[in-house]
């Protein structure tokens, strides 16, 4: 999936090869294991930004605030990384009992761990 679409209500997800951002209207309510404002947070974007497969793990990171500037994107923001191809991303959404669930997904499995594995 190339291009943007609507997630819930206020809530728009734009795919491209560089990156997977959602960004909304009013902050949401995250969980994630991301690398800058990883944990239980509020954010108005998420970006997943891809980079190569053999570059540094300090060195990606830093590219996380320049790749927000230069999209303009609002804060507070989460920013997680991936070498999955981004703009092969796939979008799912739930909603029962008043409750509405939008997911993104990015899959590689170059570098597959169980999770909690040390």
């Amino acid at each position: 999936m190339s291009g943007r679409a609507r997630g819930i209500d206020g809530v728009e997800v734009t795919v491209d090869r560089e990156a997977v951002v959602v960004t909304a209207r009013a902050p949401l309510t995250v969980v994630s294991s991301a690398l800058v404002g990883g944990g239980l947070g509020r954010a108005r974007a998420i970006v997943n930004l891809h980079v190569r497969k053999d570059v540094a793990p300090a060195e990606a990171a830093a590219l996380l605030p320049g790749f927000v500037a230069r999209r303009g994107l609002p804060g507070p923001w989460v920013g997680l990384l991936t070498s999955a191809w981004t703009e092969k991303a796939e979008l799912a959404r739930a909603s029962g009992e008043g409750l509405e669930a939008f997911a993104v997904v990015t899959v590689g499995l170059g570098n597959r761990v169980a999770a909690g594995a040390p």
